[in-house]
């Protein structure tokens, strides 16, 4: 849900406070978006604001109408949820998500019927001061890069944090190495075809009376949505 932009209400103060009771009330929440991004980007070229500047944009808002949301991944508890709007959905929805169970963390598609456990440093926290010398937790630089790309079709502003983000570079301190981000690119290369198939063939074992598969099946089978061996 978009909030509309107060500027009595949506204030650097309000900002700091709100994001120190999520943090207070969800001891292994992760930042994410531009406001987790300003933690990496301080640490690494001195400047929270840098994706920010790059943009055009206030960290308070998106543009005069819509105050920005707080992007946060392992959200037990999303209160408080204002001034601020807490979007908890934006990494935790069919499409893909990260979850956490005990200390293990997964990579989960139900669209595309994947998961797939990720090595713990993945997800370690990293924390530091972002805009406004707010302390947070996010997560490493590759990330933000993965999740990014694992939302799918790329905005001309997921660009811009993107190239700020490669900027960062190999080899440094806040990189770890590519092969553990394997298991993104194995969701990216599950065929979205494949994946609707497999969550028709599922309505259809689900709500298809047993009467009526002796004629639905074959057309079914033609169409590749049931195995052919069924």
């Amino acid at each position: 849900m978009e909030m509309r932009y107060s500027p009595t209400l949506h204030t650097s103060e309000n900002l700091r406070e709100q994001l120190g009771e999520l943090h207070r009330h969800n001891p292994d929440i992760r930042i994410l978006g531009s406001l987790g991004r300003s933690v990496l980007f301080r640490q690494s070229f001195g400047n929270a604001y840098a994706e920010y500047w790059a943009r055009n944009q206030s960290p308070l808002y998106n543009c005069p109408l819509q105050a920005r949301d707080i992007d946060a991944l392992n959200v037990a508890k999303p209160e408080p949820g204002e001034p601020f709007t807490v979007d908890a959905l934006a990494f935790a929805n069919p499409e893909v998500r990260v979850a956490q169970e005990g200390s293990d963390w997964w990579l989960v598609s139900d669209q595309k019927d994947f998961a797939e456990q990720l090595h713990t440093d993945v997800m370690q926290p990293v924390s530091g001061l972002g805009v406004y010398g707010i302390e947070m937790s996010t997560v490493p630089v590759q990330t933000h890069i993965a999740v990014t790309h694992a939302r799918g079709v790329l905005r001309p502003k997921d660009e811009t944090s993107l190239r700020l983000l490669h900027e960062i570079g190999e080899g440094g301190s806040l990189y770890l190495p590519d092969e553990l981000y394997e298991p993104f690119e194995r969701l990216d290369a599950v065929p979205v075809k494949f994946a609707l198939r497999t969550a028709m063939g599922g309505l259809y074992r689900k709500w298809t009376p047993e009467y009526a598969k002796p004629w639905i099946d074959p057309v079914l089978k033609r169409a590749r949505i049931i195995d052919s061996s069924n």
